[in-house]
Order: structure tokens, then C-alpha cells, then sequence
């Protein structure tokens, strides 16, 4: 029997499903456990409400996880190369990033990362 198609709910959650770094048999197996539904076409609307507002969640956490981990990475790259903390900060300003590493997107940090690459010849 072929898969029917997903709705724009049903496509926003499996597109939340992949930032949350899910598998499908992870999400079937909640799916079941919660609902006793076997698809996400089986849930009904509020079900399926719900099943968004948790995929969030853990897509949120994911997200705060993996920007957590880039400023890590960021960090100790600076400091392998016998830098500190302060001068990372000083160039942070003097290049428009702002004081804190917290504020900064994804984007923000990965361009941060390629000028820091540059200013220590890595």
C-alpha cells in the first residue's frame, strides 16, 4: 500500500523531526506510545497540533545544543593556538560581532570562525 502524502502540518513536522535529529522509528514509536497510532495521517487535528508542539521542543533543544558546541569548537581552536579568551573578545568587537558569543546566530558564528582561521593562519 503506497504512503499517502503529508499535509503542510504533517510536512512541517517531519521537517522538525530532521533539526531534532530524529529517526523515523523514533517518531513512529512516540507516535504509537502516545496516540496508539501507527501514521501521522491516524492523528487527529489536535493530535497532530500537539505532536508539532512537541517536535519543537526537542528541535529548539537541538538547535541550542549544536550552537552550544560550535562556540565550543570555536573556543578551542583558539585557545590550541595559545590564544585567550580576552584576545578572542578584543577581535570579536574590533570585527563587528559584538561582545558575547551566546548572541550570535549560526551564521554569525560560522563567519566568525572563518575570520578567526584567517587571523591565526589555520
Amino acid at each position: 500500500m503506497p504512503k499517502a502524502e503529508y499535509d503542510k502540518q504533517g510536512k512541517y513536522f517531519w521537517h522538525l523531526v530532521k533539526l531534532a535529529g530524529w529517526t523515523e522509528e523514533r517518531v513512529d514509536k512516540l507516535i504509537l506510545k502516545k496516540y496508539q497510532a501507527t501514521h501521522w495521517n491516524a492523528l487527529s487535528v489536535r493530535e497532530k497540533s500537539t505532536m508539532v508542539a512537541i517536535m519543537k521542543r526537542y528541535a529548539e533543544k537541538e538547535e541550542t545544543n549544536r550552537l552550544k558546541r560550535m562556540r565550543q569548537g570555536l573556543m578551542a581552536m583558539v585557545a590550541r593556538r595559545g590564544y585567550n579568551l580576552d584576545w578572542l573578545h578584543e577581535r570579536m568587537v574590533e570585527w563587528g560581532y559584538g561582545e558575547s558569543l551566546r548572541a550570535l546566530s549560526a551564521t554569525r558564528i560560522n563567519a566568525l570562525n572563518m575570520d578567526i582561521r584567517k587571523a591565526i593562519g589555520e
